[in-house]
C-alpha cells in the first residue's frame, strides 16, 4: 500500500473511532456502570439518535479526508522541481561527508535537470572547484556507492544525463586537468562505454593521465592506475603499450602499489616486460626482482601462454636461484578464467604447464625441483577439473 493511501486509510479510521465515541458518551452524560445484568439494555435518551449522530460527523469526515489529501499534493510535500541555480547552490553548499542522504538527493535533481544544467556543471569542472567529503570512491557494477567528493558527483550527474552535450560538455571540463583523482572517476565511471565520443575522447587522455601519477600520492595512485590499466585493456589504440610500459615503471618505484599495470604489459608485450624487470633488478637487486614475481602472483586475468613466454626470456637472460624460486612459487595455479571456450582456455594453461616441465628438467638443486614439482602438480590437478 502507497504511502499516502495508509495516510487517508488512518485518517477515515481515526474519524470513524472519534464519531462511535460521539454516541457512546453523549454530551452531560456519564459513560454507563460496567455492571452484568440480566435485564434488557435499553438505550438512554441523549437528544440525538445515534444515526443522527453518525450524519452529522460524516460531513466532518468528508472534510477532514479533503484537507489531508490537499496537503499531501502540496508542493511541500512532493517538492516541485527547482531552478539549476537552486540546485548548484544547495549541493555547493553540503560540506559535511555525512549527509549522504542530502549529496544523493543532490545528484538526483541535477540529473533531473538535464542538458539544462550541463554548461553550469562544466564550468564548475574547469574551475577545479572541489569539496572533499570524505570516505572512499565506492563502484559496484555501474553505480556508485558513496560520492568522497564534489568532483566525482559532477562527474557522474554528466555520466547519468547521458546526452551528447553531456559526454562532450564532460571531456572539455576535463581537458587538462591535473587532478588524478579526475581521471580516475572517468575511467572508472567510463570503463565500459562504446560512445565513440567519450572513447575517442578518453584515449586522448591517456598520456596526460599518466603523467599526473608520477606525482600522486603513491598512497591514492593505485586506484587511479587500476581505473586507467581497466580501460586500456578494452580498448586498443595507437601507442597504448607504450604508455603501460610507463604506468608499470612507476608502479615499481619505493613506496608504489600498483602491479596491474605490469601484468598488463607482460599480455601486450613479454618481451618489454622483460627489458622492464631487467631494469629494475639493476636499480633494487634481488628486492626489484621479488617485487616482479609478486605482481605476477595476482594477475588473475593473465594469459598464461604469455607468461610463460615473459619468464622463458627472463631466465635466459641469467636469473640466480633465488630469484627462479621466487617465480616458481607465484607463478598461477590456475588456468585463466576469462579465456573463453573451456577448450582455449586449457590450451593456453598448456603453455605454462609445458614451460615449467622443462624447467624441472632443467634445475639441478632440490629445493627448485621440489617447488617446480608443486607448481606443476597444482596446475595439473586445475587442468583435470
Amino acid at each position: 500500500m502507497r504511502p499516502r493511501t495508509v495516510i487517508l486509510t488512518s485518517v477515515v479510521l481515526s474519524v470513524l473511532a472519534s464519531a462511535l465515541t460521539t454516541m457512546v458518551l453523549a454530551p452531560g452524560r456519564a459513560p454507563a456502570p460496567r455492571t452484568v445484568s440480566t435485564e434488557r439494555v435499553v438505550p438512554a435518551a441523549t437528544g440525538m439518535a445515534p444515526d443522527s449522530a453518525a450524519a452529522a460527523a460524516a460531513p466532518a469526515l468528508e472534510e477532514r479526508v479533503r484537507r489531508i489529501e490537499a496537503r499531501l499534493d502540496a508542493p511541500g510535500v512532493a517538492a516541485a522541481p527547482r531552478s539549476k541555480e537552486e540546485a548548484l547552490a544547495t549541493v555547493l553548499a553540503i560540506e559535511q561527508g555525512g549527509r549522504q542522504l542530502a549529496i544523493k538527493d543532490s545528484f538526483l535533481e541535477l540529473v533531473a535537470l538535464g542538458n539544462d544544467v550541463v554548461p553550469e556543471i562544466v564550468a564548475l569542472l574547469k574551475s577545479g572547484r572541489d569539496q572533499d567529503w570524505g570516505g572512499a570512491f565506492s563502484l559496484s557494477g555501474n553505480v556508485v556507492g558513496g560520492y568522497p567528493r564534489l568532483r566525482t558527483l559532477l562527474i557522474d550527474v554528466l555520466r547519468q544525463i547521458g546526452t551528447p552535450e553531456a559526454h562532450q560538455g564532460l571531456l572539455d571540463g576535463l581537458r587538462g586537468s591535473e587532478d588524478a583523482t579526475d581521471y580516475r572517476d572517468l575511467f572508472m565511471l567510463f570503463r565500459t562505454t562504446t560512445d565513440a565520443t567519450m572513447v575517442n575522447g578518453m584515449n586522448a587522455m591517456l598520456a596526460a593521465a599518466v603523467r599526473e601519477l608520477k606525482g600522486e600520492d603513491p598512497k591514492k595512485a593505485f586506484t587511479v592506475a587500476y581505473g586507467v590499466a581497466d580501460w586500456i585493456q578494452r580498448h586498443e589504440f595507437e601507442g597504448r603499450t607504450d604508455l603501460v610500459e610507463e604506468m608499470a615503471r612507476i608502479g615499481f618505484e619505493p613506496g608504489r602499489m600498483d602491479r596491474t599495470s605490469f601484468a598488463l604489459l607482460v599480455s601486450l608485450s613479454p618481451e618489454r616486460a622483460s627489458d622492464l624487470t631487467r631494469e629494475v633488478r639493476e636499480k633494487r637487486g634481488e628486492d626489484g626482482v621479488y617485487a616482479v614475481a609478486s605482481a605476477l602472483g595476482m594477475a588473475e586475468d593473465l594469459p598464461r601462454a604469455r607468461l610463460a613466454r615473459y619468464v622463458d626470456i627472463l631466465f635466459a637472460s641469467g636469473l640466480s636461484e633465488n630469484e627462479r624460486l621466487a617465480f616458481y612459487a607465484r607463478l598461477p595455479s590456475t588456468p585463466c578464467e576469462s579465456i573463453q571456450p573451456a577448450s582455449a582456455r586449457v590450451a593456453d594453461a598448456q603453455a605454462l604447464l609445458d614451460f615449467l616441465r622443462r624447467r624441472l628438467s632443467e634445475e639441478t638443486t632440490e629445493i627448485a625441483r621440489q617447488r617446480l614439482a608443486h607448481a606443476i602438480e597444482r596446475l595439473e590437478a586445475a587442468l583435470r577439473q
